[in-house]
């Protein structure tokens, strides 16, 4: 099948995952990743917020100006734009390193438990009983850490080079931007979606015992069903909490689902 092909494959499967979960009795696995994701949330805004406060602390006592911003004169308005400034520009790059790190983050915390649930669809859909090893659970746990550390970087690699493309051509011929700037959008949309398409249908490879080589060979023969695998974990996971509870668990499903209907 050519990419295309691959990628309209795939896109049925999402709402063949969501049949097969709740006629399989699976809806439970959406209370994992749930829990997980609100406990990573707001973790990470009390960090981000307790970091800007620090930083706000520090830059503020630089220019010795700590103490001006609570002064009730009228002679504070510099001190207290300094502060508002430095609260903002902190909490828009807390939020955006949020955002690009904690989708892998949360498929690190996951892979124990998206793991069992492709294993437990893998054994609904052939009948074949899998065997818990601890042993081997660890070594999944390290190998899919692993990949998704490569992923990421491979992913942040490519979206910036796209970036930096962007920025170049909008500086050298800016009425080019116009054309440019939204295909570079929807280059970096796609880059999301092969790699969160990767990892959902990673989980079924792994189960089958394939190697951190194997399992990247196979998803570069089928990028196109990696995409339409991921497209739709990549519009959801913009949704806090809710979004990435349901992506998380029907992209694993739809991933195990793809892998058996090619006969793997």
């Amino acid at each position: 099948m050519t990419n295309f092909e691959q990628f309209k494959f795939a896109l049925p499967y999402w709402r063949k995952a969501w049949v097969f979960i709740f006629q399989n009795k699976l809806g439970y696995y959406f209370l994992f990743p749930l829990i997980i994701t609100a406990i990573l949330y707001f973790s990470s805004f009390f960090l981000i917020d307790s970091l800007v406060d620090w930083l706000n602390a520090e830059l503020l006592a630089i220019f010795g100006l700590e103490n001006e911003v609570n002064a009730s004169s009228g002679d504070n308005f510099f001190p207290k734009l300094v502060h508002y400034l430095i609260t903002i520009f902190g909490w828009l790059a807390g939020l955006i390193i949020f955002y690009k790190t904690s989708k892998y983050a949360t498929l690190i915390l996951m892979s124990p438990v998206m793991s069992a649930l492709s294993s437990k669809t893998d054994e609904i859909i052939t009948g074949k009983k899998s065997t818990f090893s601890a042993a081997e659970l660890f070594k999944d746990i390290v190998r899919g850490s692993a990949l998704s550390a490569r992923n990421f970087f491979l992913e942040l690699g490519v979206n910036t080079a796209l970036f930096i493309i962007n920025v170049a051509i909008a500086f050298i011929f800016p009425p080019l931007d116009i054309l440019i700037s939204p295909l570079s959008a929807i280059a970096s949309f796609l880059v999301s979606a092969y790699f969160f398409g990767f990892a959902a249908i990673d989980y079924t490879l792994e189960n089958r015992r394939y190697t951190f080589r194997q399992s990247i060979a196979y998803m570069r023969a089928n990028k196109g069903m990696a995409v339409g695998n991921g497209t739709f974990y990549a519009i959801l996971f913009a949704i806090p909490v809710i979004g990435v509870t349901l992506s998380t668990v029907l992209s694993t499903v739809a991933g195990t689902l793809m892998v058996n209907a090619k006969n793997i």
